[in-house]
């Protein structure tokens, strides 16, 4: 493709322009243009070159477009290698970096376009790869602008490589090396683990002419290298020079330097293939058919490679030993996490593993759920979903693509590479951690696990649990090593049922392994299909940081649940003071009262992190204080209850009561922990006649075995009862037709917050127990009637606008609607 054709080379004067001119010129083209801005080296180049004719050489700047522009004019093919690349350099001088790292990639993508070059190879480098240096960062920006450019023109096509360190060039650790053994000095090394990948001009050059050849326009192409370490290099230098191989120093780290490069991503491995015995080639994130074709017949690269090709080495020290002693090599066989032929298992398909595994297997991945509960599996296998937002067409369509099937047979773990275990952990009788849901589980894995694979643990616990329960039980029961022979991550699930903003992918993910490399596997697992990693140190910082979440909600929802009778007796709207708390922008989060919390998280976690401090001899009295505090409210909302009943002359002894809302959260269908059962039950007590009506929980077992059913929401419902108690706040309960009929209303949630009634009563509202509430209530429902009607009757809108600033001073709970209680989230 060289014979012939016009030639420009940016950076052409530097080790890689020379070598690939020399390279170029064998093959007959009709012209190379060197474009650089230093004139002393075109004119040594030139002299060097023997004045050849075929070389033709531009002084300019790729900063300059209008240079780029003119140097490409005729141009068929462009070897883009002009850089800023000394790492110090770049982070002393992070502005000059981006104007010619990236300002000038832009002025050549746009030069080639307009000049229709035919294709543009743009070199790249290692550091580009999870970078961390200013040098890396802008050619990670350099590579992406590059490979999105295929979709701005069709006739220029743009490929990028990525190489490492090349020997013998100027910017090369080597010829330094060099100098300091002809200078009789220590040679000087910045760390004793330092690695870097190395490859020689011949090679580079390869590499260049390959991308050029084969690339269909969009591709990386990387070279096969092994990592070698910096002290390995400088001791066979010495050696050949005839000094002792260990004579050099420690100078410490420079700025933006990395311990270890990597060549591949393990967010790039999924669409990485092998080429050839000396080539990867990375595909773009989302490629067209013209792209795949070409390559749908290669090997894909699996993430373990790495003895040979070091495709990531963070956190690998002892793997950087390149000296064949396979003891200190990496020895983990974690296959597939590549694009779409990962394995995965699914422990637990509730509220947290269903969602998980749909994510995975819709990402691609196939994924088999296991569950102990053979009806949810019959369920699922019949296309039928039971969790809200998981619709059964998903479920369907994954199981016709072979993409998810469920079972109850732990034995399918044999062929999965990655295993999620999101099991529940409840409390005891006795308020203890339960974590028999995971022992069990891993006991079910164990004599499954396949050497190199990957077991996450998702379930809400204690700091510890991974390390005691998961990690320690399989290396004693397999006689393996973790790191090694199998990994071990912690990744709390984050899940807010109901939500329509959040879900799993767009949920941060946060990751801590029991090794480095376990923690590397499980960012790549996750990171091919969620939106967010966030990776901690270890997996008690992760298994903590699960329960502080929590735990922080719940000391605040007791903390307003405290204040809430406070201000009822002192004559204080509590809703009215938390709007105006809100309104500050700073420094505040707004938490509301109800009648207790639920969830699977909330009214747990901080047992959990409270039972895990004691075990250390401390004693963690808010999240004690808290929990009472928080338990108690639903004895306190009956006992308000009867109070109100009693105001009027009822009593609880007999009374109708409606519970409206069971499921402890609006818009879900979970019971779990909810306050409305401790609610019913103690109404039930107290002698009422208890039904209860909820459009998303059909029916529930009491504590007496027996089974309560819904009641359809109507007006006849709400008459019938000598009092409506609003438990969950749905969307689906119309309140104006609950107040509209009903002799009582009293919200636990302040739902009813604009609705027009006497007889509401809310929680945290301030009240008098010696006031008749259903006629006191009922004289503010006439008037607020007579005045409604006298302002319907009126053409003068200021008026009407008075008046309805009467109404809101009146009652101010009207003004905004606290349908997201803070004491009713359970999100976890």
């Amino acid at each position: 493709m060289i014979q012939g054709q016009t030639i420009l080379i940016t950076g052409g004067t530097g080790s890689w322009g020379q070598k690939l001119t020399e390279v170029l010129l064998e093959q007959n083209p009709a012209e190379i243009r060197i474009l650089s801005r230093n004139e002393y080296a075109q004119v040594a180049m030139q002299r060097d070159f023997g004045h050849d004719a075929r070389l033709r050489f531009v002084i300019g700047d790729i900063r300059d477009d209008r240079a780029v522009e003119e140097a490409c004019r005729g141009v068929n093919v462009l070897f883009h290698l002009a850089a800023l690349k000394h790492v110090p350099v770049c982070e002393d001088q992070p502005d000059e970096a981006f104007k010619t790292n990236v300002i000038g990639t832009q002025n050549i993508i746009r030069a080639a376009i307009r000049m229709q070059v035919a294709k543009v190879i743009d070199v790249s480098t290692d550091k580009a790869v999870e970078p961390i240096n200013v040098y890396g960062m802008t050619k990670a920006l350099g590579e992406k602008m590059m490979i999105r450019a295929n979709g701005l023109s069709e006739s220029t096509r743009f490929v990028c490589i990525r190489g490492g360190n090349v020997l013998g060039t100027s910017g090369s650790v080597v010829p330094l090396f060099r100098r300091q053994i002809d200078e009789g000095k220590s040679l000087t090394i910045t760390d004793k683990g330092m690695t870097r990948f190395f490859l020689t001009r011949t090679e580079a050059i390869h590499l260049l002419l390959k991308a050029a050849e084969a690339a269909v326009g969009g591709e990386t192409f990387v070279m096969k290298m092994k990592a070698c370490k910096m002290t390995d290099l400088a001791s066979v230098m010495l050696e050949q020079a005839g000094r002792p191989a260990h004579d050099y120093k420690v100078t410490g780290i420079r700025p933006g330097e990395k311990l270890h490069e990597v060549l591949i991503s393990p967010f790039e491995a999924p669409r990485t293939y092998k080429y050839d015995e000396q080539y990867y080639v990375i595909l773009p994130q989302e490629p067209d058919k013209s792209l795949t074709d070409p390559y749908s017949g290669l090997p894909r690269v699996t993430f373990s490679e790495r003895e040979a090709d070091r495709l990531e080495v963070e956190g690998m020290e002892e793997s950087s030993k390149l000296d064949g002693n396979k003891e200190t090599e990496e020895r983990t066989t974690l296959q597939n996490i590549n694009n779409r032929s990962l394995k995965a298992a699914v422990i637990g398909l509730g509220y947290v593993g269903l969602p998980m595994a749909v994510e995975m297997a819709q990402a691609g991945y196939r994924v088999q759920g296991i569950d102990i509960d053979g009806a949810k599996v019959a369920k699922l296998n019949a296309g039928n979903s039971y969790i809200i937002g998981i619709e059964d067409k998903a479920v369907q369509s994954l199981a016709q693509a072979g993409l998810f099937m469920a079972g109850t047979n732990y034995a399918a773990v044999a062929q999965a590479d990655v295993i999620v275990i999101c099991v529940p952990t409840p409390l005891t009788a006795d308020h203890q951690p339960d974590i028999s849901f995971i022992a069990a589980a891993v006991d079910g894995i164990t004599p499954y696990l396949q050497e190199g694979c990957l077991v996450i643990l998702e379930s809400t616990t204690y700091p510890g649990t991974t390390e005691e329960r998961v990690m320690q039980p399989i290396e004693a029961a397999k006689g393996w090593k973790v790191g090694q022979q199998f990994h071990v991550c912690y990744s709390p699930e984050r899940v807010d049922p109901g939500s329509v903003h959040y879900g799993v992918k767009n949920t941060p993910k946060i990751i801590g392994g029991s090794t480095p490399a376990c923690l590397s596997y499980g960012k790549a697992f996750y990171g091919s299909f969620l939106n967010e990693i966030v990776p901690v140190s270890s997996t008690t910082v992760a298994e903590t940081a699960k329960l502080f979440e929590n735990t922080f909600r719940s000391v605040n929802i007791a903390l307003v649940n405290e204040l809430t009778p406070a201000c009822e007796q002192m004559g204080v709207n509590i809703w009215e003071v938390l709007d105006a708390a809100a309104t500050k922008p700073f420094g505040y989060m707004p938490f509301y009262p109800g009648p207790g919390i639920g969830g699977h998280c909330i009214p747990i976690d901080p047992i959990y992190l409270s039972w895990a401090a004691g075990r250390q001899g401390s004693e963690l009295q808010f999240i004690t204080l808290a929990d009472a505090t928080n338990r108690q409210m639903p004895e306190r909302v009956v006992k308000r209850a009867v109070e109100l009943l009693e105001q009027n002359g009822s009593s609880m002894q007999g009374a109708r009561i409606v519970l409206a809302g069971m499921a402890y959260k609006k818009d879900i269908d979970d019971l779990r922990e909810s306050p409305a059962l401790d609610v019913f039950r103690l109404l039930e007590a107290a002698g009422a006649n208890v039904v209860f009506t909820d459009p998303m929980v059909s029916v529930f077992r009491k504590d007496d075995g027996t089974t309560a059913h819904a009641q359809p929401a109507s007006p006849a419902l709400w008459a019938g009862a000598d009092l409506v108690m609003i438990t969950t706040d749905h969307t689906g309960f119309n309140y104006q037709e609950m107040a509209d009929h009903a002799k009582l209303v009293f919200d636990t949630r302040n739902a009813t917050a604009g609705c027009v009634g006497g007889n509401i009563v809310v929680l945290g509202q301030p009240f008098r127990p010696d006031v008749n509430v259903v006629q006191g209530m009922k004289e503010v429902h006439d008037l607020q009637v007579h005045e409604n009607m006298r302002v319907d009757q009126t053409l003068d809108g200021d008026e009407q606008g008075q008046t309805g600033q009467i109404e809101a001073d009146r009652e101010p709970h009207l003004k905004h609607s606290h349908k997201n209680s803070g004491g009713s989230h359970g999100e976890s």
